[in-house]
C-alpha cells in the first residue's frame, strides 16, 4: 500500500505534489464527477517524508478542472512543510559544509 502512494507522486500528474526541495512525499489524487457540468470533485491525500511520515494531508476541492488542481495545491503545502523542516535542521545535519 505504501508503494501505491509513493509512486503517483513520482511521475505523471501526481508529480506536481513533489516539492523541488528533494523531500520525498507520497500521495494520490482522486476524482468524482459533479452534476454541474464540466467540473469535477477532486481530492488529494498524502504524507511526508514518505519513508518516515511526520505529517499527513487530505483535502477536497468541490469544483476542480483536473488532477493538476489538487496535485499543485498539495505540492505548495508540502513545499512549505519541507522549507519549515529544513529550517529546523542544523546546517551540519543537513549536509552543509563548514
Amino acid at each position: 500500500m505504501f508503494k501505491g502512494l509513493e509512486q503517483p507522486a513520482g511521475y505523471g500528474l501526481g508529480r506536481l505534489a513533489q516539492p523541488a526541495s528533494g523531500l520525498h512525499v507520497a500521495g494520490k489524487t482522486g476524482t468524482s464527477p459533479a452534476e454541474e457540468g464540466p467540473v469535477t470533485r477532486r481530492w488529494f491525500a498524502g504524507y511526508a517524508p514518505a519513508g518516515q511520515p511526520e505529517m499527513a494531508l487530505v483535502f477536497y476541492l468541490e469544483r476542480g478542472h483536473g488532477p493538476t488542481d489538487v496535485a499543485a495545491i498539495g505540492g505548495q503545502i508540502l513545499a512549505a512543510f519541507a522549507a519549515e523542516k529544513m529550517e529546523l535542521v542544523p546546517p551540519a545535519a543537513a549536509g552543509a559544509r563548514p
